[in-house]
């Protein structure tokens, strides 16, 4: 077996300079002020002997004045990731605690790639954030199983046994741990959200984009001293209210596939 890596570099994305050309992943905050009511889904994450908790959030926001567009009413679809941890700390020291090292580590994957079609629908509502239905028992296992290879950070392989399962291959990767420090310092008890994905422009009424991304599965893996592979559909939601972060610009930190990888088994 051959194994290709490609390490794409840090950098930073300005929101001067966003085309919203579809399905773009980010890691940091989006702070923006929404326009409809968000859909959000919740599953338990198992981190140690405790549950930590993702809310994924679906919400639409029009963009900013800056972003030219021939559309009436335009409009974006985001795709917004939610981590909480139980007691009143910080994650660093939550995981300090939970697995009693000094200095713990804490990244999460996400696939670049949509997910396939036969990955999406065999997933179950009842599932709650298993992966074995959607992506097989073997490739769930060796998910869970996976740790931290040497001198690549969050960079760890992908299974073969998820050949094919999770879309392109391509995963961005980021420390939870580094961003909840640096760029959380308001939200670090708690909660933190930690990525979020943006669609095409589209015009208001039009609802294609939003709906794609209720109904897509979101898989996602968090690594501390063990792993633990999520998978969630929105579509099993509830609506809340319309949610609006301070400073309604937007500040696209965007970390952007920090430490990305391809795959080519």
């Amino acid at each position: 077996m051959t194994s290709k890596i490609l390490v794409l570099a840090f950098f930073t994305v300005l929101a001067a300079t966003r085309t919203f050309s579809g399905a773009d992943l980010n890691f940091g905050e989006l702070n923006q002020t929404f326009t409809a009511p968000t859909i959000n889904h919740a599953v338990k994450v198992p981190i140690g002997n405790k549950n930590f908790s993702l809310n994924v959030m679906i919400a639409e926001f029009e963009p900013p004045a800056n972003i030219t567009t021939n559309l009436q009413n335009p409009r974006v679809a985001a795709t917004i990731y939610e981590l909480s941890w139980p007691w009143n700390t910080t994650i660093n020291e939550t995981l300090k605690t939970l697995e009693g090292v000094e200095e713990p580590r804490f990244c999460v994957s996400i696939p670049l790639g949509p997910i396939p079609d036969s990955v999406t629908k065999a997933y179950k509502e009842t599932d709650l954030g298993d992966c074995a239905n959607a992506l097989g028992e073997p490739c769930t296992r060796d998910l869970k199983n996976q740790g931290f290879a040497p001198d690549v950070g969050c960079n760890t392989p992908i299974p073969e046994s998820c050949s094919g399962k999770l879309g392109s291959g391509s995963i961005g990767s980021a420390p939870l741990i580094n961003i909840e420090q640096k760029y959380y310092s308001a939200y670090e008890k708690s909660e933190a959200r930690f990525a979020y994905t943006t669609s095409e422009i589209y015009s208001a009424g039009n609802d294609t984009l939003f709906q794609h991304d209720v109904q897509r599965l979101h898989v996602l893996l968090f690594t501390s001293s063990g792993s633990a592979p999520i998978c969630v559909r929105v579509a099993d939601h509830k609506v809340s209210g319309a949610m609006a972060r301070p400073g309604g610009s937007m500040c696209f930190v965007a970390l952007l596939a920090l430490g990305a990888m391809l795959f080519m088994i």
